[in-house]
């Protein structure tokens, strides 16, 4: 019987210690967006997601982050293409892909670009027309 409690304690413990470490995980992730490196940051809070799938906290503030990111990375393509500046759109747009492959906005400012010929690889292209 003590033998089961001391192992009882000693797996308490190695789930606390692993919720600490998710813990430290997803405020990584935040300080990392704070500070501007998005795709780091969003890989670490979906990191601490995916240790602790059942902690809502963790999964609501990928997703709205991720959400949040992706439309002021297709804002910024679209002043700069507006601006004159194809270049810096095509970087945010692709940004913007990368992290929602999907996002209808990001494939239609890319293909504006595309279609003007852009520079794109044809593999770029291929994706941007799918």
């Amino acid at each position: 019987m003590r033998h089961m409690a001391r192992i009882a304690v000693v797996l308490a413990l190695v789930a606390a210690l692993a919720g600490c470490a998710t813990d430290r995980i997803h405020r990584e992730g935040l300080r990392a967006i704070e500070q501007g490196d998005y795709e780091a940051g969003l890989a670490k809070l979906e990191q601490a997601a995916k240790e602790d799938p059942g902690n809502l906290e963790y999964r609501l503030d990928y997703r709205a982050r991720k959400e949040a990111i992706v439309q002021q990375m297709i804002g910024a393509g679209d002043r700069a293409r507006a601006g004159g500046r194809p270049d810096i759109a095509e970087t945010e747009y692709h940004r913007a892909l990368v992290l929602e492959p999907g996002n209808d906005r990001a494939q239609k400012g890319g293909a504006r670009r595309a279609g003007r010929g852009s520079g794109l690889c044809v593999r770029d292209r291929a994706r941007l027309e799918d």
